[in-house]
């Protein structure tokens, strides 16, 4: 059985992960600077990775189980790649700015779905 709690809790932070790489992308393209890669950007992208792995195992069981609106697994696929990406990019700023922006806008859009879904629901 999910533990809606706990699934609510881990898209927040999946949230919070997408909002911190776009801060620090607009940080970075601003001011430029170079990050320490094996001090800070691996375990960054590391605790993303384990993260948005962990969420993608709950969102497939949540979408079966609760069955949202316009929720598909592909979606849910997308979120994983594309935060990965853009959390690794966002200490770069080598992708473009509009693409950095379209991926993150996405990821967002389907985690404020479920996160809201969850809210509505009241399975929270």
């Amino acid at each position: 059985m999910l533990d809606i709690q706990s699934f609510l809790a881990k898209t927040q932070e999946l949230i919070a992960l997408t909002k911190e790489a776009e801060e620090r992308y607009k940080k970075g393209r601003e001011e430029g600077g170079e990050h320490d890669f094996f001090n800070v950007v691996k375990p960054s992208v590391e605790r993303c990775e384990q993260a948005v792995k962990s969420w993608l195992r709950e969102s497939f069981s949540y979408i079966k189980e609760y069955r949202p609106k316009y929720m598909y697994e592909e979606q849910l696929n997308s979120v994983e790649e594309n935060l990965n990406e853009i959390v690794l990019q966002s200490y770069f700023c080598k992708i473009h700015k509009k693409r950095f922006k379209d991926l993150a806008e996405s990821v967002l859009y389907t985690l404020k779905n479920i996160e809201d879904d969850i809210l509505k629901g009241d399975r929270a």
